[in-house]
């Protein structure tokens, strides 16, 4: 059986502390080989007699072990790893962003002209929405022509896809789609948290040996050979310090490799297996790995940072392969025969001059059958599609991309556009409201955004209202593009004209939610947070609530809407104290006080609330439009992705 979305976030959490751990036992080791080079070196010294006031000798007696000796070793060495460590740490906090800057990537926009680029852009799109989240921003190294790739992030909400200029211009689209969707496997099983704190441990372990070749470099470009033989033994303490911190720090870069590879080998198989689970199409891998092995570059990645986050990407990008021990990829033939046992490690050079940067789309099959496929499913079923999505969830996104009108399409492709649209999106059809609206957005507007919202609201009648969520989501890339006073501006804007509790509709609780988990939490920086809650009974009145707004929401008659409730309330097993004689609909604004407590509920009840939910939205086998966005809303808010197997089938 496949472990659930929540299983491998835990798990993920549980490998965090055990690293943490493996880093302390590295700092404290880091500490004795310090001390005890010191320690021979000293005794080193005074046994040939050299001079001895450089080193302080009245604290050092010829012991093998100091008090003294091991404090002035220990305080300052762990305050250089720990604070290093921290530093990186607090550096990458800020998720893919932070990771694109330290290798100087490019973004890929989704306004993009460039073929290649183009491609990669719909893939990414489609995997996103395919596994219920917002697509991450997309990089491209543009210097680096080995083929490689990496998630890089925090949470889903600042992740980021990052790959090489190699990868671009030698994958056809199956192969891309593989490593697009290995990558994937990355970002919704809770690895990219802890790859980017392994990332800053790393470079705390490591920092001793940065720190003495750049003692030895400064000193070596000393050009006054006067000036060098005139302190000749205080140039010989700095090299001989400069020579320890670097021996030291080999030491470390030892021990950070075998970190990094107890953390990640294991945890690329399981990103493969999702990938093919995902694609539903093993060649697509297996061609991606012999294109890695047929290359000249292979997969190598010649940034200086490449070492620091080698455990990040899809395939070994070091220069020098370590050994199996210290190895944070299997070998590529060890991947390969996992899904083609009879390949013989025959790897063809690859011709670039054969391949094409067009995008070599499929075509998409009957629209009907796609979405169909998605949505034929039991209420356990869509519980446990939550971070497993499945080939037939692209197949309905693509179906349903292929039904955005294309004027709305250019639209969210771009910041203006984008904001134009939902803008539009808000705007009411009653006169009346609209009256009321329109002085609250377009006072004193931005004239590119009012041209576009004109365009944008003579296009959304040719839209399904069942695609609205399709573009919203697609809407959000383009939105990550503003800076922070331009997004503070387009919240108050929203908030004016869609703040009336009167007419607040379900549309627009999802659309708030997107927002706060995708924007907010990338523009604002917040440690407000409320305390884990790990008990359920403390929020049986929030999640009855949910599960009333669900049911009345799917089920237009009232014992239909009770039988859903109900069977939403046994799979949480609750007591009959909770029952109910009848369902009277919260209102929405309850609902949104709802979710914004639930979200602080620990994971195990996060889980038991989205099944609950499963259980009554799908009681009828059916998903109403209504029904699809209030569980998109939940979703949102629990920051847990869930495919669109919804809301499709009223037809």
């Amino acid at each position: 059986m496949r472990e659930t979305f929540f299983v491998r976030q835990d798990d993920a959490r549980k490998k965090t502390v055990y690293l943490l751990l493996l880093f302390v036992l590295c700092v404290a080791l880091i500490i004795l080989a310090v001390y005890f080079l010191l320690t021979g070196i000293v005794l080193l010294y005074l046994h040939t007699g050299v001079r001895r006031t450089a080193l302080h000798l009245e604290m050092l007696r010829p012991q093998i072990f100091s008090a003294k000796l091991f404090a002035s070793v220990a305080i300052p060495t762990t305050a250089l790893v720990v604070g290093a460590a921290l530093y990186k740490v607090r550096q990458l906090s800020a998720g893919g962003p932070a990771f694109a800057r330290l290798f100087n990537a490019k973004r890929v926009y989704r306004a993009t002209i460039d073929p290649a680029e183009q491609r990669l852009n719909n893939v990414v799109e489609e995997m996103a929405l395919a596994s219920g989240i917002a697509p991450p921003l997309i990089y491209v190294l543009e210097n680096e022509l080995g083929i490689n790739a990496f998630a890089a992030g925090t949470r889903i909400e600042n992740g980021a896809i990052i790959v090489t200029k190699g990868a671009l211009e030698c994958f056809n689209r199956d192969e891309l789609q593989a490593v697009i969707g290995h990558e994937f496997s990355h970002i919704l099983n809770g690895d990219m948290r802890m790859n980017a704190k392994l990332a800053g441990f790393v470079h705390g372990i490591v920092v001793l040996h940065l720190v003495g070749r750049a003692i030895l470099d400064l000193d070596g470009k000393s050009s006054k050979p006067r000036l060098r033989r005139s302190h000749n033994s205080g140039s010989n303490l700095i090299y001989l310090v400069g020579g320890i911190l670097m021996a030291v720090g080999w030491i470390g870069a030892v021990f950070a490799r075998a970190i990094k590879s107890a953390a990640s080998r294991q945890r690329e198989f399981l990103a493969d297996a999702s990938s093919v689970q995902f694609t539903r199409n093993p060649s697509g891998l297996t061609a991606a790995l012999k294109k890695i092995g047929g290359l000249a570059e292979g997969s190598v990645v010649s940034d200086p940072n490449a070492e620091m986050v080698s455990h990040l990407f899809f395939a070994n990008g070091l220069s020098i392969s370590p050994s199996r021990w210290f190895a944070t990829h299997p070998p590529l033939l060890e991947r390969i025969q996992r899904y083609e046992p009879g390949f013989k490690g025959n790897f063809d050079e690859l011709d670039l001059t054969a391949l094409s940067a067009a995008d070599d789309f499929q075509p998409v099959a009957e629209v009907l059958q796609a979405i169909a496929a998605a949505n034929a499913i039991k209420p356990e079923q869509a519980a446990a599609s939550i971070g497993n999505p499945a080939m037939r969830h692209i197949e309905a996104v693509r179906a349903l991309r292929g039904n955005i009108p294309e004027a709305l399409e250019n639209l969210v492709a771009e910041p203006y556009g984008a904001r134009a649209v939902i803008y539009a999106l808000l705007l009411s059809r009653d006169p009346a409201i609209r009256s009321e609206q329109s002085p609250l957005l377009f006072q004193n507007l931005d004239p590119h955004i009012r041209t576009r919202i004109s365009a944008a609201v003579n296009s959304l009648p040719q839209l399904d209202p069942r695609l609205r969520m399709v573009l919203v989501n697609q809407s959000i890339s383009a939105l990550r593009q503003l800076d922070v006073k331009e997004y503070a501006d387009f919240r108050v804007r929203l908030a004016d004209i869609s703040g009336r509790d009167a007419s607040l509709s379900i549309f627009e609780v999802m659309l708030e939610q997107i927002l706060i988990r995708n924007l907010d939490h990338y523009f604002i920086e917040s440690n407000k947070r409320l305390p884990t809650i790990c008990k359920i009974d403390l929020l049986l009145p929030q999640i009855c609530t949910v599960l009333e707004c669900l049911a009345a929401a799917g089920h237009n008659e009232p014992a239909r809407a009770l039988d859903a409730y109900r069977a939403g309330l046994r799979s949480l097993k609750i007591g009959a104290e909770n029952e109910r004689s009848g369902v009277a609909a919260p209102s929405l604004q309850e609902f949104r006080a709802a979710l914004r407590l639930l979200d602080s509920a620990k994971f195990e009840i996060k889980e038991s609330l989205l099944n609950a939910a499963a259980q009554v939205v799908l009681r009828d086998g059916e998903i109403n439009l209504d029904e699809g966005e209030l569980l998109r809303a939940l979703a949102e808010s629990l920051g847990v992705p869930i495919p669109p197997f919804c809301p499709i089938n009223d037809s």
